[in-house]
């Protein structure tokens, strides 16, 4: 009886805790070498150069944390409310960050924001354009159920496929990094 209950109960997988953490820091990485804008510096320079290589590195931090994230989600419980806690979050971080980026000098001449923006970032942070990841996953949250059942459905060969035609999808334009560097010459 004890053993079934053991086996019931949900395990920690450390290594896709870890694999998630290593994405969010490739995130701000990705984030601080953008705004640094080093990268549309001179090409030849040995910054230029590692900058650029770290932000190659990171361009799959956005889809390792998604696909980590599907990986927790496909075998857990769907609710609908679910996503409410999540909107109040990035709500209140998002006004959080316009409210200190209005009030403190330094980030001021950083960034202006106006009151509009603060009252926008609290109340939609799904239609506004800064919260780009939010807004996919908002849209994505309620297909979820139907995912899943799908996952749930296909058999070892289909799962195959379906992974070899995402990663076809995906590196269908893979010119896009020489694309980049040419435009930098």
């Amino acid at each position: 009886m004890e053993q079934n209950k053991i086996n019931n109960e949900r395990k920690r997988n450390y290594g896709i805790d870890i694999l998630k953490m290593v994405s969010m820091f490739m995130v701000i990485q990705l984030h601080i070498i953008g705004k640094s804008k080093i990268v549309n510096k001179n090409p030849k320079d040995t910054n230029f150069l590692i900058s650029y290589f770290m932000l190659i590195y990171a361009y799959c931090a956005v889809n390792l944390f998604a696909m980590t994230s599907g990986y927790l989600i496909v075998n857990t419980k769907y609710s609908r409310f679910k996503i409410i806690p999540t909107w109040l979050n990035v709500s209140y971080y998002a006004g959080l960050i316009n409210v200190l980026f209005k009030i403190i000098p330094v980030l001021s001449t950083y960034h202006t924001v106006t009151n509009i923006e603060i009252i926008k970032a609290y109340l939609t942070p799904v239609t506004s354009k800064y919260y780009w990841y939010f807004t996919c996953y908002f849209a994505l949250y309620f297909f979820i159920p139907y995912i899943n059942q799908m996952l749930h459905s296909i058999d070892k060969k289909q799962h195959k496929e379906l992974i070899i035609t995402i990663i076809f999808d995906k590196f269908s334009d893979s010119n896009s990094f020489i694309n980049f560097y040419d435009n930098k010459k």
